[in-house]
């Protein structure tokens, strides 16, 4: 075996020791009221601790007011509860078909801006924002012909 190391004991004055049982169960627990925060204008979709808010509109200029107050409120709640968001791990993706343009949209707070992506990771699948398999398959296929 290599060197063995130990940390020293420490009281724990909020929160739960990291890798504990009862960590996961207090998320889900902190966390379970936020769909019912933003669920007028948006769909958050919760796994883990994985946070995604899907946000529809037909009429752009709505939906450009839509994403701003859903953002606001976002960061409301979170500050509420004493957490902040994440920007570094943060994406906003414009999911488009073909057909449409990909418009021009800037969501930022505090001078923070969340980066446009044309895919993300869903639940271990890749998704890019003309909802193509593409994107997905490629990875897929190259992962399988390294092995």
């Amino acid at each position: 075996m290599g060197n063995a190391t130990t940390s020293t004991w420490a009281k724990v004055i909020h929160g739960v020791p990291q890798g504990s049982i009862l960590g996961p169960l207090l998320f889900l627990l902190f966390i379970n009221d936020l769909p019912k925060f933003m669920r007028d204008k948006s769909m958050p979709i919760l796994f883990a601790d994985d946070t995604s808010v899907l946000i529809s509109h037909s009429n752009l200029l709505d939906f450009k007011n839509d994403i701003k107050i859903i953002f606001t409120n976002l960061n409301e709640w979170f500050i509420q509860n004493l957490h902040f968001l994440n920007f570094s791990k943060m994406q906003f993706v414009n999911f488009a078909t073909r057909n449409n343009n990909q418009m021009e949209i800037i969501i930022d707070h505090n001078n923070k801006t969340i980066p446009i992506c044309n895919s993300t990771k869903f639940l271990g699948l890749t998704v890019d924002c003309t909802l193509s398999w593409r994107h997905h398959i490629d990875l897929v296929t190259k992962k399988l012909s390294t092995i």
